[in-house]
């Protein structure tokens, strides 16, 4: 009875692959004796830049859990995480004491017929009233603008 690693064999040697594969392997061995220095040198750039490379990706992804890790910590705790929160909680002025409800009311009461004199006041104090003394406010404008 025949095997088939009897018949394997037989084929292996009646095709002398043993004698190719010999032959490849010492035209190859040849092939890379033969390289020139410069291939070999770019072949050693290549490969350290590749370790290189490698080496900055694994630091960085350490780098990045540990911040990760270092961030959710402080914030269990409870500490700000951006100057957001660093900035105080605005005061809420007392309503009694806030004076913006007077502005808004007096802008609210300004009708458009009070606008020429508003403009007209505003002229006549930006061109004199830098040039008189305090005690000499015109009385005429004080009328104006008690009116307004």
């Amino acid at each position: 009875m025949l095997k088939i690693s009897d018949v394997f064999i037989e084929v292996f040697m009646a095709t002398d692959l043993e004698g190719k594969w010999k032959n490849i392997k010492a035209q190859t061995q040849e092939k890379m004796q033969k390289l020139p220095l410069w291939r070999k040198v770019l072949l050693i750039l290549v490969l350290a830049a590749m370790i290189l490379i490698a080496a900055v990706m694994l630091a960085a992804n350490f780098a990045q859990r540990r911040l990760v890790s270092e961030v959710r910590r402080i914030s269990k705790a409870g500490e700000p995480l951006v100057f957001a929160d660093l900035r105080p909680e605005p005061n809420k002025p007392d309503p009694n004491k806030d004076a913006g409800r007077f502005y808004t009311d007096a802008a609210r009461r300004i009708r458009p017929v009070d606008l020429d004199d508003l403009m007209k006041l505003n002229i006549f104090y930006r061109l004199n009233m830098v040039s008189l003394p305090p005690d000499k406010f015109p009385a005429e404008l004080r009328d104006k603008t008690s009116e307004v």
